[in-house]
């Protein structure tokens, strides 16, 4: 793939042009080609291609280079027009206004600015009472501070003054407003405090668009010291106050939240509430952290080499089973982990801490390895007996692996097996092909073939269940638009006479707007409003037709009937939903929701012209404590009569008890919890649950000897077997990759629509909802649709009934589904109890949300949200643009942001599928469990050694290119060893780390990993510097080295800069 830019600039006294083709003669801009096919090198030979051929991007700059236009040319879906996104800024510079995207006929020429209440270019796709307000809106204070005091979303509604946008006050802290806690010497809680003087804590306060800022009741308010730390956030709903408290030791490391079911603004946190409540950390002399308790778990010790390796770790029910058992890893001399498992220590704990620091190269006597990695060369995977294949042969494998894995051996826990997993690559460090073989022997072999631009076209799996079972071949193909979005994926079974599986279509924002299955016969359509949501998957007032099985809207700022409880929501919250099956008939809910976004009430309904309300399927009401905890849920059965009616008991945010209603009938329970805070007992059921020492994930559910399922993990957590005894009858199933097999017999093969049949021949496809629910399993027969299962959920996903699950238990939230005992769905990492509306073990991202329960599901907003992912970067506006303007252009990658959290599920297929190794490291940052904050600054602000706010301005960066500075000089540069070509001169940005791992013995403010970027720079400047710092944060989240002068540090960072920057038009 190649790009090429060209720069028009008009200053004074300078004219350079070159290439203009339609651009405008009287506007500075930069032009971006990004060929598309191979062989095209020269000038001449780029210049006649075609749209689809090579992607053309221009960015028009006023006379002072601010950013005044993007154009995409012919980047709408059918290729037709231009994609428009102008950029205005009001009197003092700012950008007050964030336009939306249109389409025009323009070949890409500059659009002559618009006036703000000119609409008609926006009229077709947003309507006419929309299309004047195709942009957010950002109004100041009258202040040289510049501060954000209202934000409004694109739309009428959300417009400014209008009612419904989003309000900020700034204040400082009144006396007796917020609590001071503190902690001793051992960085334990001092469990009193008293108050922050007045006037030392700065308070911001935000209210969202469903709420006014005069009404003053649900709102939140964050308080800062002047170190900006944070100390405090208060939410409310109405005057009733849910407070997270921060607190911090003398060196500015956090060592205790307390969440709002402590009622720490009372002054006081009881020794119970500390232990079953709040977030505990305690650090070494070298600020690591070397213990830390979760609520409802134990504490977790924390064991570092001499070279800030985590090398022994030991939770609390690993220490429960023997205090002399830890899990350890052992690292290569460029701190790769090599091998993992778990070991034994005799030596007491203080002891073997200090021991283990004082060494670099740590190796525990007595040791069980579980996981071995390789790296760099295939000495040791060659031995393993899975050579190379060459499947496609326009792609050529590389023994040039240096710094990629080659191999990976896994053992699968409790048995004496092993797995291995051999990668093969390309020369761009694509993997080619992978052997994966599996606990029976056989082996799973995955080969992939790439276009020009690094999109997967082919795939092709080779399986075999065992060593001498008849072998599967599953072939697929991909294919792409002009802007690389997908457009088709095919599928063949042992056949290369592929089955189009899906088709997408996008209109001309690039949204997608059709879905077709099965060779076209089915087809989905989407609608969206004007802020991108989604509003309707096909339509639930038409008849229902062989091609449009399932429908469903979605309401949002309006109030769906009038009839159902709930009214409209102004924030993004679902106010109601209407869906429609094959049968025809049109039901839906209405909801409402408490001041934290929690949903409180579902009201069912049906519709036939008009609503009609019932008490079937109610769910009605939804109670919480103050961190989320159901105390109190209520489900209607078909009739209107209690289905479930559950008070719910805690110690802490362990679920100690269930009573009332379950499953019609008067019931009750007690639960048990391991150390780690898995559950271990469910009084309910009747369940005994045991875990892997490895890991939190079950091994056995129990009832009695002939009531009890069994499950095999590998050491990776990867699921391969699961045994259901039932009634004294054992059934099988195997998970191999997308193959599974149940008592032998291959059952299925998965496909990214639903699943093969193998022994009818037939594709099975799903439906789903907005949440990636199924709600209608079928297949074709000829070009007849049949219909194999219908499931409509409860909110919290619990089932209306249970209809022909042996067709397909992949429910809600497209994860299987467990009824053994009780409505269990596996999320991977843990389980989840639809019918109580929470999990059982404790989620492995809680300290990103403090104020969330460990058990809670999906931020108890079940319309809206999936369980919380492990979205780990929140990034300002300007920082988002900035680490767009990083990325290959081509990729069109789009990812959701939810409160600045950038959410790693928007774009995870992108990033694996993609060659662009920054939006890799975007993704493996977003994804990991660190929290990582970027922003753009004109300085570094940090802790100092001693822990000490410090600030500095930076400087602001140049391009830079030796060949301006006449003949002369630019010879003596030459000679110095300076090369000749356009680069950037100057700081960029820096990454701020916790503790005494900050990078330049500059530290992080509030404990997160925090990237500055130079906010004096242009834009191409700070797409750089995102590219040079997630490259810090990579590493170090690897724990691997990560300041410059460390082995390979400074290579990774060039090698990512390097593209970044002929992206952008640089020469090095």
């Amino acid at each position: 793939m190649g790009t090429r830019y060209k720069l028009m600039l008009l200053l004074i006294g300078i004219f350079w042009i070159e290439n203009t083709y339609g651009q405008s003669s009287t506007q500075n801009y930069i032009a971006t080609e990004t060929v598309l096919v191979s062989g095209k090198t020269t000038e001449s030979s780029v210049d006649p291609l075609s749209y689809t051929q090579k992607r053309t991007h221009l960015e028009y700059f006023d006379g002072l280079g601010r950013l005044s236009q993007t154009n995409d040319y012919k980047a709408s879906g059918d290729g037709s027009k231009d994609l428009i996104t102008p950029v205005r800024y009001d009197t003092y510079g700012r950008q007050a206004k964030d336009f939306l995207p249109f389409g025009k006929a323009r070949n890409m020429a500059f659009l002559s600015a618009p006036s703000d209440t000119v609409a008609a270019d926006w009229t077709g796709y947003y309507g006419t009472t929309d299309d004047d307000y195709a942009y957010s809106q950002k109004r100041f204070e009258s202040s040289p501070l510049n501060r954000v005091l209202e934000v409004s979303a694109p739309g009428n509604i959300y417009r400014t003054g209008g009612g419904h946008t989003v309000n900020y006050e700034y204040d400082t802290n009144s006396a007796n407003e917020v609590r001071c806690y503190t902690v001793n010497i051992s960085d334990v809680l001092n469990l009193s405090a008293g108050y922050y003087a007045a006037g030392t804590l700065f308070k911001t306060t935000t209210w969202d668009e469903n709420n006014a800022q005069s009404d003053n009741t649900s709102r939140t308010v964050e308080y800062k010291d002047k170190q900006g730390r944070v100390v405090l956030k208060r939410s409310y709903i109405g005057t009733t106050a849910f407070s997270t408290y921060y607190v911090y030791n003398d060196r500015n490391l956090l060592c205790c939240v307390i969440p709002p079911k402590a009622t720490a603004d009372d002054g006081s946190v009881s020794s119970t509430e500390l232990d079953q409540l709040c977030y505990q950390y305690k650090y070494d002399g070298w600020k690591r952290m070397k213990e830390k308790k979760l609520p409802g778990a134990g504490w977790e010790y924390l064991i570092y080499d001499k070279r800030d390796r985590l090398v022994l770790s030991q939770d609390a029910k690993l220490r429960a089973v023997s205090s002399t058992r830890y899990h350890y890893t052992l690292y290569d001399n460029l701190n790769r982990p090599v091998e993992a498992g778990l070991c034994t220590e005799s030596t007491a704990y203080a002891t073997l801490r200090t021991n283990v620091s004082n060494s670099s190269n740590y190796t525990p006597a007595s040791r069980t390895s579980e996981v071995y990695t390789y790296y760099d060369n295939y000495t040791v995977p060659s031995t393993w007996g899975y050579p190379y294949a060459s499947i496609y042969t326009d792609q050529t494998q590389t023994n040039n692996v240096r710094g990629l894995v080659t191999g990976v051996k896994t053992k699968v826990l409790n048995t004496g097996a092993w797995l291995y997993t051999v990668n093969y690559y390309d020369k761009y460090g694509r993997l080619l092909q992978q052997f994966q073989r599996n606990p029976e022997g056989g082996y799973n072999r995955v080969s992939t073939a790439y276009n020009f631009t690094g999109d997967p076209v082919k795939r092709q799996t080779y399986h075999r269940k065992t060593s001498s079972s008849t072998a599967i071949t599953i072939n697929e193909e991909y294919g792409y638009d002009h802007m690389r979005r997908p457009t088709y994926v095919k599928y063949g079974y042992n056949t290369t006479s592929l089955t189009t599986v899906a088709q997408f279509t996008y209109d001309e924002l690039g949204r997608m707007s059709k879905k077709e299955l099965h060779n076209g016969y089915q087809d989905i359509d989407y609608a969206y409003n004007i802020r991108g949501w989604l509003t309707q998957i096909n339509n639930p007032t038409a008849t229902v037709s062989n091609s449009k099985l399932f429908a469903m809207k979605l309401y949002y700022n309006t109030d769906m009937t009038g009839t159902l409880g709930g009214g409209a929501q102004y924030n993004g919250n679902i106010s109601g939903t209407m869906w429609r099956l094959s049968g025809n008939s049109k039901k839906g809910y209405g909801f409402t929701y408490d001041g934290l976004n929690r949903l409180t009430v579902a009201d069912y309904g049906t519709y036939s012209g008009s609503w009609a309300n019932t008490s079937a399927y109610d769910l009605n009401p939804v109670v919480y404590d103050k961190n989320g905890n159901i105390t109190n849920l209520t489900r209607k059965n078909s009739g209107g009569n209690n289905r479930e009616s559950l008070g719910y008991t805690y110690a802490g945010n362990r679920l100690s008890s269930i009573s009332g209603t379950y499953n019609g009938i008067s019931d009750n329970g007690n639960f048990g919890y391991d150390a780690n805070g898995n559950m271990t007992s469910d009084g309910l059921r009747g369940l005994t649950v045991t875990y892997f020492d490895e890991l939190n994930l079950p091994k056995q559910y129990y009832q009695n000897s002939t009531n009890k399922v069994d499950y095999t993990y590998d050491a990776g957590g990867n699921k391969w077997s699961k045994t259901a005894t039932v009634s004294g009858t054992a059934s099988t199933t195997l998970y191999d990759g997308t193959f599974i097999y149940e008592n032998g017999s291959l059952k299925k093969v998965l496909t990214s629509e639903g699943y093969y049949d193998p022994s009818a021949g037939l594709y099975y496809y799903y439906l789903k909802d907005h949440l990636g629910n199924t709600r209608l399993t079928f297949h074709y027969s000829g070009s007849t649709a049949v219909v194999d299962q219908e499931v409509e959920y409860y909110p919290f996903g619990s089932l209306f009934t249970e209809n022909n699950l042996d067709k397909n238990k992949y429910l809600y939230n497209g994860k299987e589904l467990n009824d053994e005992f009780f409505e269990n769905y596996d999320y991977g990492a843990r389980f989840y109890d639809a019918e109580l509306g929470r999990f059982h073990t404790q989620d492995a991202f809680a300290e990103k949300y403090y104020d969330f329960s460990p058990y809670q599901y999906g931020a108890n907003n079940p319309v809206l949200f999936i369980d919380i992912n492990g979205d780990s970067i929140q990034a300002t506006p300007d920082a988002i643009l900035a680490i767009y303007h990083s990325l290959d252009q081509n990729a069109n990658v789009k990812f959701d942001v939810k409160n600045g959290t950038i959410d790693p599920e928007s774009f995870r297929d992108q990033a694996e599928y993609s060659d662009d190794i920054v939006l890799k490291d975007l993704y493996e940052i977003a994804s990991n469990e660190h929290m990582v904050e970027v922003n753009i600054s004109d300085k570094e602000t940090y802790k100092d050694s001693e822990g000490n706010i410090q600030s500095n301005e930076f400087q602001t960066p140049t391009d830079f290119d030796i060949r301006d500075l006449g003949p002369e000089t630019a010879q003596q540069l030459r000679n110095l060893g300076e090369r000749d070509g356009k680069t950037i001169e100057g700081n960029l940005g820096v990454t701020l780390l916790p503790g005494n791992e900050s990078l330049s013995g500059k530290r992080s403010q509030d404990g997160n990993i925090q990237v500055i970027i130079n906010g004096k720079g242009t834009l191409n400047h700070r797409a750089v510097g995102v590219a040079h710092e997630f490259v810090h944060v990579v590493l170090y989240l690897r724990g691997l080295p990560h300041g410059h002068g460390k082995p390979g540090v400074d290579e990774a960072i060039k090698k990512r800069t390097n593209v970044v920057m002929k992206r952008l038009g640089y020469d090095y």
